[in-house]
């Protein structure tokens, strides 16, 4: 029989304001030395960890999380408010902005503890609606996603006359801070 070796997770807490938010993490060895950091987002069936930490017995692949720490990620998922662990005492209908405010939270705690780099955004149904509009939102302290000039019947875009703006934004620690990567999910 072929016994498959889980990584083991941990569990973390933040606030969004009085809210609660659960994160679970996965990362084999030193979280310092990975290849990056990921960030999954559940949709609105169901929390984090049934949706990208599940465990079939027979089926090693099962776990998302799992599949990226062994290639070398450190890997996060947070419960949105509402959902799993984190806080349900509010009457809310779980809307999208709600949730980028979450993501923000979990991506704040997670730089916190990890140190300032690039965090990739992986979200799922609506979790991809959440990670997008997180991604979008202009943040203090985070760089705006690099724009670059194409031309457009031979003239440049129109984007080009607005780049280079927003490097001016920087952290209270004086760092530019990466903006996050978002992989949307159909």
């Amino acid at each position: 029989m072929n016994v498959q070796v889980r990584i083991p997770g941990t569990e973390h807490w933040t606030s969004k304001g009085d809210v609660r938010l659960f994160l679970w993490n996965k990362v084999a060895g030193d979280p310092a030395n990975t290849r990056g950091t990921i960030l999954f987002v559940h949709g609105s069936s169901m929390a984090s960890q049934p949706t990208f930490d599940l465990e079939v017995p027979g089926r090693p692949d099962s776990s998302v999380m799992e599949y990226f720490a062994k290639q070398g990620y450190d890997t996060w998922c947070v419960d949105m408010e509402g959902y799993g662990r984190s806080t349900k005492d509010r009457d809310n209908n779980a809307p999208i902005a709600f949730g980028a405010d979450d993501c923000f939270a979990a991506a704040t705690y997670i730089q916190k503890l990890r140190g300032p780099r690039p965090l990739l955004v992986h979200g799922i149904s609506s979790g991809a609606l959440r990670a997008a509009l997180f991604a979008e939102r202009p943040v203090r302290g985070v760089r705006p996603p690099a724009r670059r000039p194409r031309k457009i019947a031979g003239k440049q875009g129109p984007e080009c006359g607005v780049r280079g703006r927003g490097r001016d934004r920087e952290s209270a620690a004086g760092q530019q801070v990466e903006r996050p990567v978002v992989a949307l999910d159909r």
